[in-house]
């Protein structure tokens, strides 16, 4: 009677560790897939950053080249007046 009650623990005790590992291996993959989603996000996040990069670049040169242009008709109009009255 003692070696059934031996063999009875052994199986429930092999039971919960088989439900143990189980539950660890569903969790780990739980978390495999929330790095899989997390690393897509930051994927995109890094595609989007480089497009802001360019249209940030081509506004900035946009400007640059309209305030040379302000800047360049004002030279112009004040060599002008210095010409005019001189």
């Amino acid at each position: 009677m003692g070696y059934q009650q031996e063999e009875e623990q052994l199986d429930q005790e092999l039971d919960e560790l088989t439900g143990l590992l189980r539950e660890n291996i569903q969790a780990k993959m739980d978390q495999h897939g929330k790095l899989d989603d997390l690393e897509n996000q930051a994927n995109d996040l890094q595609d989007a950053a480089g497009l802001f990069m360019e249209r940030a670049e081509k506004v900035s040169d946009k400007y640059w080249f309209q305030n040379m242009k302000y800047t360049f008709a004002l030279v112009a109009f004040l060599l002008l007046v210095v010409i005019f009255f001189l």
